[in-house]
């Protein structure tokens, strides 16, 4: 390579930086938030946390976990109030934080929960607590950070945009 091109390729590299440091850079993390989206998605498809590990086994019916009211919780994903420097992420399904954590359910205005298990047929059962157990689908920094999935994932994003805002910059 000639010393021509390579100061072309570099000039085109630092136009692209530029570009990148301006509103380019919200747009990364807009396409960073709709990758979160779709980690979270496949998880629930998956039935695994971030970090690859299965979410506890069901108790209450046959299937995979979260597959009822994963429909819902799929949906409920969102990304948005992108800057330069960041995107939030999170969820408007109601007991998202239920699953994320796990919880002790108590009755609030009765003695028992009355509740019908597929897998015990039509009985109705009453207990005075259930335990839901953690299914963590978005990772923290407290139990892991992102994790290889995630981690990769936004990795391969970051790249695929950077490829395409160089490429349309040296056109």
């Amino acid at each position: 390579m000639t010393n021509d091109k390579a100061f072309a390729s570099v000039a085109k590299i630092q136009a692209g930086l530029n570009q990148l440091a301006g509103p380019q850079k919200a747009v990364l993390q807009k396409v960073l938030g709709q990758a979160a989206i779709a980690q979270a998605s496949i998880g629930i498809r998956l039935s695994k946390t971030p970090y690859g590990e299965p979410f506890a086994a069901l108790t209450s019916r046959v299937g995979k976990p979260l597959r009822r009211t994963g429909n819902n919780i799929q949906r409920s994903w969102t990304a948005g109030q992108e800057t330069p420097a960041a995107f939030v992420f999170g969820s408007r399904f109601k007991w998202l934080a239920t699953h994320q954590y796990g919880a002790v359910i108590r009755p609030k205005r009765a003695k028992y929960l009355r509740f019908r298990m597929e897998s015990t047929g039509k009985a109705l059962l009453r207990r005075l607590e259930v335990t839901i157990p953690r299914r963590q689908m978005i990772p923290e920094k407290d139990t892991g950070g992102l994790g290889s999935r995630w981690t990769n994932a936004f990795k391969r994003t970051a790249k695929g945009y950077l490829e395409k805002l160089f490429k349309a910059e040296a056109a």
